[in-house]
């Protein structure tokens, strides 16, 4: 009895020894691999897609939904499309002078846009800021995908800036905006309950006619005709200064100072034009980097507007 009780004693310090060992070793091997992808809700699995395709310097323990810096528990990067905590004050609009040359604000990094552009067929003239501003005019179409809150929001904020880079707007001012433009005889009667698809067809049918939206509309857009269109800023009252209304994919190291270079690391793997290439590709959208490569003519048409814009600014309420 005492014989096998000391064998199996044995064998549990064996067992005990094994695993022990074996932790520590996973320990030694992975160590630094904890860090997390901290990814905003719906770009989670086009997160996943593109480290598929290119991985990253630093080891990282997985990908998951961010939902706010209490619930960080592991150091890592967060990716988003809002810089601010705080998106439900009444400061729904945000301006960054200058972003397209220094690519960050506030320790944050910029990964790729989904710019608002003027599309339109390449046969006809760009759009003036006098068509847009003089209801007598009967010179083309105005199009508008009105039961989108992101196009009426996009045209209020265009519609009420005060001058280059000023806006007196907030939450409420947006819907007012918005509830105006319907009224105005801007756009066509029955442009209210347009969808993105309803406005693409007609923007692609005989009229001359033009549409403000997202470059990302126009390439999930599957359709050969729209090889046709070609895109353009927004009119500027001022030639001298050029804006630009976009959606922003953000990169926001979150690290200790101990892992100061391994942050150095997978920032600099973040803002490697190949890189933000295959990100932009993967949503749709352009990369941020000057040598990044466009996808197509009206992604480095938009990215050029990007590249000369004097300020950018996105909407909060289009999150």
């Amino acid at each position: 009895m005492r014989i096998f009780v000391g064998k199996k004693l044995k064998f549990i310090l064996i067992s005990v020894g094994i695993l022990l060992l074996a932790g520590a070793v996973g320990l030694f091997f992975n160590r630094g691999g904890a860090f997390v992808w901290y990814v905003e809700a719906g770009y989670e699995d086009a997160w996943a897609r593109i480290l598929r395709q290119a991985e990253p310097p630093v080891k990282f323990k997985m990908v998951q939904v961010y939902s706010g810096e209490q619930g960080l528990k592991n150091q890592g990067v967060i990716i988003s499309t809002g810089i601010h905590e705080d998106r439900s004050g009444e400061n729904s609009l945000r301006v960054y002078p200058g972003l397209s040359r220094e690519l960050e604000w506030q320790g944050c990094h910029v990964l790729a846009l989904d710019p608002w552009m003027i599309f339109f067929k390449h046969t006809q003239a760009l759009l003036s800021h006098d068509r847009i501003f003089s209801s007598a005019s009967n010179e083309g179409t105005l199009l508008i995908s009105g039961s989108e809150p992101e196009a009426v929001q996009a045209w209020s904020s265009r519609l009420s800036q005060d001058g280059p880079g000023s806006f007196s707007l907030d939450r409420d001012s947006l819907d007012v905006w918005g509830s105006r433009l319907f009224s105005s005889g801007l756009f066509p009667p029955d442009s209210q309950n347009f969808s993105w698809q309803e406005a693409l067809v007609r923007l692609l049918g005989n009229e001359t006619a033009w549409l403000y939206a997202p470059l990302s509309v126009i390439r999930n857009y599957h359709s050969p005709r729209r090889q046709i269109l070609t895109a353009a800023g927004f009119p500027e009252l001022n030639r001298n200064r050029y804006s630009l209304l976009a959606k922003i994919l953000w990169a926001r190291p979150y690290f200790s100072e101990r892992h100061i270079k391994k942050q150095e690391e997978i920032i600099s793997w973040l803002k490697n034009p190949e890189i933000q290439t295959i990100i932009a590709d993967e949503l749709g959208w352009i990369p941020a980097d000057p040598y990044g490569n466009p996808y197509d003519p009206v992604s480095r048409t938009s990215q050029m507007h990007w590249l000369t814009s004097s300020f950018v600014y996105e909407i909060s309420d289009f999150y």
